[in-house]
């Protein structure tokens, strides 16, 4: 039933539209004390930045393993002699060789070769960059920004490099969504791009968990959990996105196993952040099922939930509108209900495969945070108040079983709230059938609620009016809670049927309000 509510959480992304970010332009510090750390692995071809990493040669650190290929470090050597290039070489056990562990070795390196890469060097800060990426701005003014505004650590602005084809134009929007979000959870740090002081990198690797899919956004992650000072830097970091359907599906895998790893192993980061945790843990994990069922039983909202997520997605993201928003809702619902399940799956594969099930803990606590350390104490226990209270109150406001099970009946609210979302309260719900005489197929007669859930349904082929009468009353009770003594029923049933009001009711008539009012004065 929540499914129709879906879109409405992504319009407390609209505080991103009131949130100022850094005006990079207005920067005044500059600092050059920097290193770039650049992972690569198997096939040196993936460096495709070199033209700008050439302007920072002296600053770049190449970070691979001992495990590649021969091949590949004699291009990798070739290549640092020619532009003066460092590299570093991290020894990482794969055991032995077969297409799951030169994969999994991969899925390893990728966080092992940066941990241990910093460890080699000595300048005041870091900045990790992908092989793909190239930054449009000068590097001194973004370290200088981590600088002048007192960040720890820092997530960027990451934009794709082209916006071609189709799939390229809605990752697009995906990526101007996500940046503006970014404003207000900087902390959502992209492997394309962060910075960082190297002391606080070095502390916040030693609690990281090596498990891939989402290791990028761990970083930051961690480092909000350890106390340190998060924050975005809007500078734009340009990378290279998935240009066909087959390989931005096999790139979503990933995205989607670090998606569940994220929001439901390590839940509890989310819930500090309640409308996070209501979106992405509560409505696009926990009610993953029911959305689904959703889909089949209500097919015909569809169009009414589309046209409201793209109302929605204008108006939440109006500084990066575009035209493409109109397709992005069956970009992002085929994400929701059909990829999400292929992550869910990746990361069970991933947890057998590597015995790493990605859980974050902090292990290193060098500031001493805890639950209830007297800093974080309020903002904790008020921001687990607030993300569990709302999810029981969405539950208790849209669930006719949760209101009958915890308050003991249903409430009109609900059929109201119902009657909204749907195209017309006829087609709401539940339906309370009169078949009448000489109809091949029948007249459909009678109020419709979602209400029930599908637990009173009434299968009316082949009964006469005193039987659906009988049934009708029996379902008023139920609805409204009131216990029928059989007399009662007898006198409600004849004079329901005998009412000039019964046979006249028909699937045109406003049936909803007619059909109520009609038993109850009855029952009454």
């Amino acid at each position: 039933m929540l499914f129709p509510w879906l879109p409405i959480f992504d319009i407390f992304n609209i505080r991103a539209n009131f949130k100022k970010p850094i005006d990079i332009e207005s920067v005044q510090t500059r600092n050059d004390d920097f290193t770039l750390l650049i992972p690569i692995f198997n096939d040196i071809n993936r460096l495709t930045n070199v033209d700008f990493l050439k302007k920072y040669r002296d600053k770049v650190i190449l970070c691979t393993t001992t495990n590649e290929t021969p091949e590949f470090l004699s291009s990798l050597k070739k290549l640092c002699d020619k532009y003066g290039f460092k590299a570093t070489y991290s020894d990482i056990n794969t055991g032995k060789k077969n297409p799951w562990t030169i994969y999994n070795k991969t899925l390893l390196a990728h966080d092992v070769v940066l941990r241990e890469s910093i460890s080699t060097i000595s300048s005041e800060y870091v900045i990790f960059m992908d092989g793909d990426t190239y930054v449009d701005g000068d590097l001194e003014v973004l370290t200088g920004a981590l600088e002048e505004k007192g960040y720890d650590i820092a997530s960027v602005k990451v934009l794709p490099s082209k916006r071609k084809t189709l799939i390229e134009k809605l990752q697009g929007v995906e990526y101007d969504i996500a940046m503006q979000a970014r404003l207000i959870y900087p902390w959502l740090t992209s492997g394309a791009g962060m910075v960082a002081k190297r002391s606080i990198m070095v502390s916040t690797m030693k609690n990281h968990s090596l498990f891939f899919d989402g290791g990028d956004i761990e970083i930051g992650e961690l480092s909000d959990m350890m106390g340190y000072k998060v924050g975005h830097i809007p500078m734009i970091f340009y990378t290279e996105v998935p240009h066909t359907v087959s390989a931005w599906i096999k790139q979503r895998f990933s995205w989607m196993c670090g998606m569940f790893r994220h929001s439901i192993v390590n839940i509890e980061h989310n819930l500090k952040h309640p409308f996070h945790f209501i979106y992405y843990s509560f409505i696009i994990y926990f009610l993953l099922p029911s959305k689904i069922i959703e889909i089949f039983r209500h097919w015909y909202l569809l169009p009414f939930i589309i046209l409201l997520y793209t109302v929605i997605t204008y108006i939440t993201n109006w500084k990066v509108r575009s035209r493409w928003m109109l397709l992005f809702p069956f970009y992002a619902l085929f994400q929701v209900l059909v990829l999400v399940w292929f992550g869910v799956y990746r990361y069970i594969q991933t947890i057998f495969r590597s015995k790493n099930i990605g859980r974050i803990k902090m292990k290193h606590n060098p500031n001493n945070i805890s639950f209830f350390h007297p800093e974080y104490a309020i903002n904790n226990i008020s921001s687990y108040f607030i993300a569990l209270s709302s999810t029981f109150l969405l539950i208790m406001a849209t669930n006719g079983f949760a209101q009958t099970s915890i308050l003991g009946r249903r409430y009109e609210a609900t059929e109201l709230a119902l009657e909204i979302t749907d195209f017309t309260a006829s087609k709401t719900g539940e339906t309370l059938a009169f078949i009448f005489p000489g109809k091949e197929e029948g007249s459909v007669a009678g109020f419709k609620s979602e209400s029930y859930d599908g637990v009173y349904d009434i299968k009316t082929t082949g009964k006469d009016n005193l039987q659906i009468a009988s049934e009708a009353i029996d379902l008023f009770g139920k609805e409204y809670n009131v216990k029928l003594t059989q007399e009662i029923k007898d006198i409600a049933m004849k004079e329901l049927i005998n009412d000039p009001g019964f046979p006249k009711i028909s699937q045109e008539s406003e049936n909803v309000q007619i059909a109520k009012e009609l038993i109850k004065k009855h029952i009454t």
